[in-house]
């Protein structure tokens, strides 16, 4: 390097190392921060497909996908074809999240889904401080969160999965 570039290049690592101690003080305050509990009775997500109630003898999968992310789409389709269809089996609901708009019935049109709601508010991300697009949020039957399954973790025999308490 000449002694030209040695300002330049000095400048650049102190805008790096800049960049990564903003990046971590942003990472440790959204961290740190107290999120509110996940609860689907006072969520207030918009019906698009489907029951609105999270109530019944049946707990709720409740995965959060966008329209665009063909990977969340793969996903959905897959929740959706490895959940048992027996009674006790949880109901699977999609959750469209970072979209200001309603999606178009075309946008859904390649989800085979029974109920799909759409987060308006941005609950989800918002007030849950959830990010993960193809996460599954666990509900039991009255709403109340149980956990939280990465993407492609779509077992039925996952502890839990019934929508029964965790113990």
């Amino acid at each position: 390097m000449t002694r030209a570039h040695a300002p330049a290049a000095r400048s650049f690592c102190v805008a790096t190392l800049a960049l990564f101690v903003l990046l971590g003080v942003a990472w440790s305050w959204d961290r740190s921060r107290r999120w509110a509990d996940p609860r689907l009775d006072t969520a207030g997500f918009v019906t698009i497909r489907g029951e609105g109630s999270p109530a019944g003898e049946r707990g709720t999968w409740l995965m959060a996908i966008h329209p665009g992310c063909p990977s969340c789409m793969a996903r959905a389709r897959e929740m959706s074809a490895s959940l048992p269809q027996e009674a006790h089996a949880p109901r699977p609901v999609f959750l469209i999240v970072d979209r200001r708009r309603p999606p178009s019935t075309a946008d859904l049109a390649e989800l085979e889904a029974e109920t799909i709601w759409w987060d308006a508010r941005d609950v989800w991300r918002h007030r849950w401080g959830h990010r993960v697009y193809g996460e599954i949020l666990r509900f039991d039957s009255g709403g109340r969160y149980l956990g939280t399954m990465p993407p492609g973790s779509t077992s039925p025999s996952a502890p839990g999965s019934e929508g029964g308490e965790e113990g």
